[in-house]
């Protein structure tokens, strides 16, 4: 059940979609629903203020934290490992198109 709040004199059983006349002087009905209504379900046993992400998304498990901390170590240490020299550079095809790019940037910039 989706949990909404109508701004009208009686927003009890009321309904957007009902004819302007029934609706007495307000012309306009506004139903806004909650951001996060599905959070009533666990708030109370886990509270929001205890909630380190964004709420809204799934639950992550301890295999896809696994995941994404390896892809973590993989950005931060082995993307830096350079090659010794250009032989070693025409081995790997990430290094043979960031070479590439520098190429086409110096003819762009005319260097």
């Amino acid at each position: 059940s989706s949990k909404s709040s109508t701004f009208y004199d009686d927003p009890l059983n009321e309904s957007p979609h009902e004819d302007s006349t029934s609706q007495g002087s307000s012309s306009n009905v506004f139903q806004i629903r909650t951001q996060f209504e599905h959070l009533g379900r666990w708030t109370k046993d886990h509270p929001i203020a205890n909630v380190i992400r964004d709420p809204s998304r799934s639950v992550s498990t301890r295999k896809q934290l696994k995941i994404d901390a390896m892809w973590c170590f993989f950005d931060a240490f082995l993307t830096s490992v350079k090659p010794k020299n250009f032989k070693q550079a025409m081995t790997k095809p990430l290094w043979i198109g960031a070479m590439q790019e520098e190429i086409h940037e110096f003819k762009r910039l005319e260097v």
